[in-house]
């Protein structure tokens, strides 16, 4: 690690730079730096209904739609990061 930090490699010290955080970044749709992957987190609750257990999203295709339009949306952010080397 010592022999990296010490390196006069531009792309070594801006990965450093990138791991002390405090990250600045903006969105570069066309020629981004990184495309950062993203997990896609939500919530499908369930119900009861006549004794039987349902999932909101196999019952309500609008909830179902929604559900698959914001994990496309967030499935990749390509980016610049600002005020690195």
């Amino acid at each position: 690690m010592k022999i990296l930090e010490k390196s006069d490699n531009a792309r070594i010290i801006k990965i450093f730079k990138l791991l002390e955080g405090n990250i600045k970044y903006e969105i570069e749709e066309n020629k981004p730096e990184f495309i950062i992957k993203k997990k896609f987190r939500y919530v499908d609750p369930i119900y009861i209904e006549n004794n039987i257990i349902y999932k909101l999203s196999k019952i309500d295709k609008d909830y179902n739609n929604l559900m698959n339009v914001e994990n496309k949306k967030l499935e990749e952010i390509k980016v610049k990061f600002k005020d690195v080397i």
